[in-house]
């Protein structure tokens, strides 16, 4: 998927924003010795491909569950280890003020949400609100869908347990 918000129809600039690792996360997963194949990809979809979280999670699954991803993932709340917890709170640090509130409004809803119903139900004014979300999603911190012929936002679901552990 190629993001044009930085181009002009003869611009060269271009912006490609990758969808998570792919084969490659099945074959980390594979290599570091964890069973449940079949619980593979609801392991990625958590970690939302990003190889430097995956690495920790299998970390935690193999030393603390005898590499059954099942039990991890059973877990409510997921584990957040300290050094995920450490990433991500670099990571949020460098969110403004703003994005940090669209975030937990984010991580609040029970499920995805629009554009529209966050701007109904909130006091962020619109420009705050669609800067901020084009932050989150350039920073891969939320991600976004089509659902009913709508934009939908959430956050991935390590980030959003994270957060709604810090509030």
């Amino acid at each position: 998927m190629t993001n044009y918000f930085l181009s002009r129809e003869n611009s060269l600039t271009r912006s490609l924003q990758l969808q998570g690792l792919g084969d490659a996360a099945q074959e980390l997963l594979a290599e570091r010795g964890l069973a449940e194949t079949e619980k593979y990809e609801d392991l990625i979809k958590i970690d939302q491909g990003n190889p430097s979280w995956l690495k920790i999670v299998v970390t935690i699954i193999k030393e603390l569950f005898a590499g059954k991803i099942s039990e991890y993932l059973n877990l409510s709340p997921l584990l957040l280890s300290w050094n995920l917890k450490i990433r991500l709170v670099k990571q949020c640090d460098r969110c403004s003020d703003v994005e940090k509130q669209i975030f937990e409004l984010l991580a609040n809803y029970p499920t995805s949400v629009s554009m529209a119903r966050l701007l109904a139900t909130n006091h962020i004014p619109a420009s705050d609100m669609s800067d901020g979300i084009q932050s989150l999603l350039r920073r891969a911190l939320i991600e976004f869908n089509s659902q009913n012929n709508e934009i939908v936002f959430q956050p991935f679901p390590i980030v959003k347990e994270f957060i709604l552990q810090k509030t």
